[in-house]
């Protein structure tokens, strides 16, 4: 969520850095928590890791969160029958 006058940073890089630089946040506090809405989940959960992030939050098979768990639903729902 932006705020009036806050430009944000427009890549997982540019983010991860700028918490580390210059909110002088240690890489150790870091946790990265993305969504796969855009289907990036795995290229930017692993860039904020080689940007500094230090820990990376995830799903197992693709159960838990939004999209995936939709077509893991549909897929489960199809195969009953």
């Amino acid at each position: 969520m932006s705020y009036a006058g806050a430009a944000l940073p427009r890549s997982v890089p540019k983010l991860v850095l700028s918490m580390i630089h210059k909110a002088g946040v240690p890489p150790h506090l870091l946790e990265w928590h993305g969504h796969n809405d855009f289907h990036k989940a795995l290229v930017n959960g692993t860039t904020a890791w080689l940007y500094g992030c230090d820990a990376l939050n995830g799903t197992l098979l693709g159960i838990g969160e939004r999209p995936a768990i939709r077509r893991w639903r549909a897929r489960s729902s199809s195969t009953s029958a």
